[in-house]
């Protein structure tokens, strides 16, 4: 199976869900979000959103540092906070496909088993 790219960073949503009657799960506390225009309520993030936003700031922030853009604290502390996330999540989650040459390149299609 190959995996699929995408270069949406998320959805309307931003990747929060709600679960109803969470209670009935091993959840943590939920987060507040807006469930619509007007009312705050429970949800959860999904990891994969979270992974993908980080990813996504990661992005913007190292072209902005390099086109000169003075990056803040705040950007510095997201930054760190993002590439630990995302190294978690490669950790916990390694993808061991053996990598070959392919026309596409270093890295680029090859075939996963998921």
């Amino acid at each position: 199976m190959r995996a699929a790219a995408s270069n949406q960073p998320s959805t309307a949503s931003r990747g929060y869900v709600v679960v109803n009657d969470a209670s009935r799960y091993d959840l943590p506390a939920p987060y507040t979000v807006a469930l619509d225009r007007h009312t705050d309520g429970p949800g959860y993030m999904m990891t994969v959103f979270h992974q993908l936003h980080c990813l996504s700031y990661l992005a913007e922030h190292y072209q902005q540092g390099y086109a000169g853009v003075e990056l803040t604290k705040e950007v510095a502390h997201h930054t760190a906070h993002c590439l630990n996330y995302i190294r978690q999540g490669i950790m916990c989650s390694a993808d061991t496909t053996l990598e070959g040459k392919t026309g596409a390149g270093p890295g680029e299609g090859s075939e996963h088993e998921w």
